[in-house]
């Protein structure tokens, strides 16, 4: 027990500690797809984000091919991409545990096919600076679609793995210089 300096109130020590576990704002980048009746599932997705991140930002959105496991066109209903930005002091588990109950909310079912059609997709992509085994994710290494809506939304934004900018980043890996045209909502 840490003896009180004064009959009321904590001490300092005590207050120091307390801060400790006071839970850490944390600015979240989160990927959104949509390929299966996007008109209707992305506005519900973003009213029910907004409900628990009333600060949400939204980057344009882009309309991109489907692509299967060999990173190419399958033929399936076009992707509609964003990414979106909210503070959170929610720890990363919390967030995407949110996540997916948003997009079983809206209509998702996972059921074993990876490169199934969906009615929604969210996924953390950065969150702070924090590392861990999902973070940051490994779609802002692998897809264009990922990275030009987040270099739109805060392009001097630096993932904690890089030592550039994400507009850097996205022109060094050679992501096209003429974006395709955003969708307007």
């Amino acid at each position: 027990m840490v003896p009180r300096t004064s009959g009321c109130g904590s001490s300092a020590a005590e207050r120091r500690v307390d801060r400790l576990f006071e839970p850490i704002p944390r600015i979240a980048y989160v990927a959104l797809g949509s390929n299966v009746d996007p008109q209707r599932h992305v506005p519900l997705a973003l009213a029910t984000l907004r409900r628990l991140w009333p600060d949400l930002e939204v980057a344009p959105m882009f309309v991109t091919a489907s692509l299967g496991p060999d990173n190419q066109p399958d033929g399936k209903p076009d992707f509609w991409n964003t990414v979106l930005r909210f503070t959170t002091a929610w720890n990363p588990t919390t967030v995407r545990a949110a996540l997916r109950r948003i997009e079983h909310l809206v209509g998702r079912r996972r059921d074993g096919e990876r490169y199934a059609p969906r009615s929604l997709d969210l996924d953390l992509l950065l969150l702070g600076d924090l590392i861990d085994s999902g973070l940051p994710h490994r779609d802002l290494q692998r897809y264009p679609f990922v990275r030009w809506p987040l270099a739109l939304l805060d392009p001097e934004r630096q993932p904690p793995y890089a030592m550039v900018p994400i507009r850097t980043q996205s022109l060094r890996l050679g992501d096209p210089l003429h974006l395709p045209e955003p969708l307007a909502l």
